[in-house]
């Protein structure tokens, strides 16, 4: 075994890349997500434009 390999030093870089690493993507893959609830969200209110507006006595709501 190497002296790289047992130094502390060493060992707490690897585990801050991993971290880093599995961090980003994590935050990729939430990022992933909010896309697709915010692509749902703009056809539901495309969707909406051609209705015509609910009508409360002479007044639309």
């Amino acid at each position: 075994m190497t002296a790289a390999l047992r130094s502390p030093r060493f060992w707490l870089l690897t585990l801050a890349v991993v971290l880093v690493a599995g961090t980003t993507f994590s935050l990729g893959q939430w990022q992933l997500r909010r896309a697709a609830q915010k692509e749902a969200l703009q056809v539901a209110i495309d969707s909406q434009k051609g209705c015509r507006p609910w009508m409360h006595g002479r007044y639309p709501l």
